[in-house]
């Protein structure tokens, strides 16, 4: 409820161009009750985060509008009409830091999320999103976020900066269990359309493109970990958790603990896959890890292991647009075009769902070949 009176509000009013619209744009310091108020008989309003400033669109009589509305209540100061020198550039603008409020709210927010089992790369992409929304609001507090806010910060800052739909998706998510986690618990609702998702093809390499970038790559300790990646249709991450322990090399088995959702799983392995894993071993000798990193006991990082198929890319000539999880969509692929039955294939990927599954139907070729061509049945001389 809107209280009937308040502190008189100085308030700046100046007309500035906004994406090549005339607007009225409106500066006072925070104050979440003079927004209300204005909000009541001019609901347009909407906050600009380039131009650090509310706005309304522009009319002749708007200024005269605002004064009688407002009077008694906010002190209106009229400037001079600016020219398009506030569309300024938001990348080109120095980095924010957190406020006080907001370096608490993150680490209480963090610590929930832990305490609630989310991986800790979830944690840290939730956490930046809330950061950027909050630095490029600093007018904001949460218990005030609105549908409008977020609106006006995809508008403004996401879509502005053409950043994907599943990054979106992410902010969505983040902002949403931010808001019903940090404010003692008090679900603040916000609709907002999320964007419509693409539905691309997985990329896929051949049988012959993935034999001539392992036989290219001659250190043991990289094509060991391209060629599990690609035998056993690992995430880059479970690779990376990998114990020694992990393989069982009477049962030829290798058991991933923990992957994506928290799901154990156990993946069968060759016995050509498990001779270069004694070939590895023995020269790496790991204490904790299966692939460590520089010093003893600790991960391979997830960087090095990206450049490590990048650079395996680049020296066989293969494109660069092909990545660590090329491998995992190839080894699905190809276990399907050998017949594999697509419930097996499920559960070796580690899939929740058979729709996630299915999508290998479309990229397999092994189908193709058996249907006819209707070019090949024209008496077409070549």
């Amino acid at each position: 409820m809107l209280p009937t009176h308040f502190s008189i509000a100085h308030l700046h009013c100046q007309v500035v161009y906004h994406r090549s619209e005339k607007k009225l744009g409106l500066k006072y310091p925070h104050a979440p009750e003079v927004t209300a108020f204005l909000r009541l008989s001019f609901p347009e309003l909407k906050w600009s985060k380039t131009l650090r400033m509310w706005l309304l669109p522009y009319s002749p009589s708007l200024t005269k509008e605002l004064i009688e509305y407002s009077r008694g209540k906010i002190w209106i100061d009229l400037k001079t009409p600016s020219s398009n020198r506030l569309e300024t550039n938001p990348l080109k603008k120095k980095p924010k830091k957190p406020s006080e409020w907001l370096k608490v709210a993150l680490s209480n927010f963090e610590d929930k999320l832990r305490m609630r089992r989310y991986s800790e790369n979830t944690i840290q992409t939730y956490s930046d999103c809330i950061k950027t929304f909050y630095i490029e609001n600093d007018h904001l507090m949460p218990e005030e976020t609105t549908t409008v806010e977020v609106e006006n910060f995809f508008t403004d800052y996401l879509i502005q900066r053409k950043l994907s739909w599943s990054y979106q998706n992410q902010f969505i998510n983040a902002l949403k269990l931010f808001l019903s986690i940090i404010p003692d618990g008090q679900i603040i609702e916000f609709y907002i359309k999320r964007p419509k998702s693409p539905s691309p093809l997985p990329k896929v390499l051949s049988a012959e493109q993935i034999t001539k970038l392992l036989a290219g790559t001659s250190n043991i300790k990289h094509k060991t970990m391209l060629s599990l990646l690609y035998a056993c249709g690992l995430r880059s991450g479970e690779l990376i958790n990998l114990r020694i322990s992990d393989i069982d090399k009477d049962r030829l088995t290798l058991t991933v603990h923990e992957g994506k959702g928290k799901k154990d799983r156990v993946l069968p392995i060759s016995s050509n896959l498990l001779n270069l894993l004694r070939v590895y071993y023995r020269s790496a000798r790991t204490v904790r890890y299966l692939f460590e990193g520089q010093e003893p006991g600790t991960k391979y990082s997830p960087r090095s292991l990206a450049l490590v198929m990048k650079q395996a890319l680049l020296r066989e000539g293969l494109e660069p647009r092909f990545t660590l999880h090329t491998l995992r969509h190839s080894y699905a692929t190809h276990l399907l075009e050998s017949g594999v039955n697509l419930r097996i294939i499920q559960e070796l990927l580690g899939h929740r769902s058979s729709k996630t599954t299915e999508i290998y139907t479309h990229v397999s070729t092994e189908s193709f070949s058996k249907i006819p061509s209707p070019f090949d049945r024209l008496n077409l001389k070549i």
